[in-house]
């Protein structure tokens, strides 16, 4: 399932991947078979079509409803057509993987402003949604 989930996210040629567990326990899935020391049991064969990767970034804004700045991020990413997606800071769980993120790049998260956004794992506090849209548009 896991790995269904998160096909459309790989930069594959078509062909197949194959999965299985090693004797500690480990999961590997790879583009090429096994050593033949596997047991031929535990090796799942999956055929995969050849994968479509965008060629925009991701993007992920934080920040709360109640908020104009993250209310205008989204409407100006509205309007421009950018894809995007909302995560609301209250949430003890999303506020946590992204502070931990912004510690691990140097940046302080006792008082930072919203709405924070990252676009393919660059995080900005309060950047100008004009920049955003342009990062979209003209990256890669």
């Amino acid at each position: 399932m896991f790995l269904l989930t998160f096909l459309p996210f790989l930069s594959v040629q078509a062909g197949e991947l194959y999965r299985w567990v090693d004797k500690d326990g480990g999961v590997h899935v790879t583009d090429t078979p096994p050593d033949p020391s596997v047991c031929e049991d535990d090796v799942k064969s999956v055929r995969v079509p050849e994968a479509t990767v965008s060629q925009k970034p991701q993007i992920a804004v934080y920040g709360r409803d109640a908020c104009s700045l993250t209310r205008r991020m989204m409407s100006v990413l509205d309007r421009a057509g950018v894809s995007y997606t909302y995560e609301i800071i209250d949430n003890k769980a999303v506020a946590a993987a992204l502070e931990k993120r912004m510690r691990a790049s140097g940046m302080e998260t006792k008082s930072y402003n919203l709405p924070v956004v990252d676009v393919d794992g660059r995080i900005f506090v309060r950047p100008d949604p004009v920049e955003v849209v342009n990062m979209y548009k003209y990256s890669r």
